[in-house]
């Protein structure tokens, strides 16, 4: 069976780079189609993204999140739901994306601190 790879992300990313202004990769996992290697493809060549849904994606690691949302700073609409954030992530949305970011959805996280 073919799947996604890593040269089909960024032939993906290459042409919309310029155009792309929601990504939606919610529930991706296995292969090359995991949340961590799409966000780092992303944010290497699209800076116009407005909306990101990943929730659900596994293996979304800080330096990815980083990463996509530096190359994206004019995000509105970010949804983390079910995804293993810590607090650390939050402190990265909160400190660079506090001037844009309208709606921040983080349901289902179990990883947050009460502190």
């Amino acid at each position: 069976a073919k799947s996604v790879t890593a040269y089909g992300l960024r032939q993906l990313f290459r042409s919309a780079a310029t155009s792309l202004r929601e990504l939606d990769v919610s529930g991706c996992h296995g292969g090359e189609w995991t949340g961590n290697s799409i966000l780092l493809h992303a944010s290497s060549r699209c800076h116009g993204i407005r909306v990101l849904n990943i929730r659900w994606s596994k293996d979304v690691s800080l330096p990815a999140l980083e990463a996509i949302v530096d190359a994206n700073p004019g995000l509105v609409d970010l949804d983390l739901s079910g995804c293993s954030v810590r607090d650390d992530y939050l402190d990265v949305i909160g400190s660079r994306l506090s001037q844009d970011l309208k709606r921040l959805h983080l349901y289902c996280l179990c990883h947050i601190s009460a502190a």
